[in-house]
């Protein structure tokens, strides 16, 4: 019953006794929220291409320090997964540096699962590097960036 309905009814009913009857009321509300899980991710720098040379074809990767810059948002006590997708096909491997630990993707990509740092919101900032480990079928060239980056709260 909604605590707004009670309170009428003692009203009218304190009235109807008249000025003589003197009413005691006591009203308890309990309240409970629940807080959604949540993270984001903000990409705040990264190349639109990526530049395949003949000597990093000679050394089998390119190198990128610092390739993506991004900042994290989550509220989320048990974590967050990072979601790298690769899609390229000169690409066998890549490695991620800039995240609690140096992570090796499959050619396809993979999941990062990170902890959390803090209580409530919490928000931190990436700078990653990446190693793209080529392919024997990589071929000079300028691509498409190949990697992109998304996120899940745990």
């Amino acid at each position: 019953q909604p605590v707004g309905w009670a309170l009428v009814a003692v009203t009218v009913l304190g009235l109807a006794g008249g000025a003589r009857t003197a009413i005691a009321a006591d009203a308890r509300l309990a309240v409970s929220a629940t807080v959604l899980k949540h993270a984001s991710l903000t990409v705040l720098s990264q190349p639109r291409s990526l530049v395949i040379t003949s000597a990093d074809l000679a050394q089998g990767y390119v190198e990128l320090p610092g390739a993506v810059q991004m900042t994290v948002r989550s509220n989320t006590r048990s974590g967050y997964m990072l979601v790298f997708d690769v899609d390229a096909a000169f690409v066998d491997a890549t490695w991620v540096r800039g995240l609690q630990s140096n992570i090796q993707l499959s050619a396809t990509g993979g999941v990062v699962p990170l902890s959390a740092s803090g209580h409530g919101m919490s928000v931190s900032t990436h700078d990653l590097g990446l190693r793209f480990l080529l392919s024997p079928s990589a071929r000079e060239g300028i691509y498409l960036w190949p990697i992109r980056v998304s996120i899940v709260p745990m």
